[in-house]
């Protein structure tokens, strides 16, 4: 049974999630995200990964075409042979990748319950990226923190 954990304020190493946290099919969205992002996620201290279920050959074209390949130290896209989130294996492939240690020291912030649940499956502290009104959605996501935005980061 997956517990919340007690997320860190100053986290060893970050996991992103990418449909829907940092591209969605609103395009104002995007550019205010990338924009918002591009000015702290280069930034942050430790590696930064990205743990999607956007397929390589679509995740590999948007990286590029927003320019922020370079954002990310691992990539890993789920795939029936490596699991979908909320499984932790895609996320523990990509700490694999980061080549860090203590999982109790990083952070996965996603915008869907199956990103807050691939992270406490990890062992990681959750961040859920709460884009619309739970009253509206009619579903509230439990997480360790919740923000409205990336900005809030």
């Amino acid at each position: 049974m997956a517990t919340a954990q007690t997320p860190t304020a100053d986290p060893d190493y970050w996991l992103l999630d990418l449909d829907g946290t940092l591209v969605d099919v609103e395009e104002s969205y995007v550019h205010e995200t990338i924009a918002a992002a591009g000015a702290r996620v280069p930034g942050l201290d430790g590696p930064v990964g990205l743990v999607t279920h956007c397929q390589a050959y679509v995740t590999g074209p948007v990286l590029d075409r927003l320019d922020i390949r370079d954002w990310f130290d691992a990539v890993v896209c789920c795939n029936d042979r490596l699991g979908w989130k909320p499984d932790p294996a895609p996320v523990e492939r990509a700490i694999g990748a980061l080549g860090v240690a203590g999982r109790d020291r990083g952070v996965l912030v996603g915008d869907d319950p199956n990103d807050v649940g691939a992270a406490w499956n990890a062992g990681l502290g959750a961040v859920h990226v709460r884009r619309r009104d739970p009253d509206r959605v009619g579903l509230c996501v439990r997480s360790d923190r919740q923000v409205t935005s990336l900005t809030r980061l």
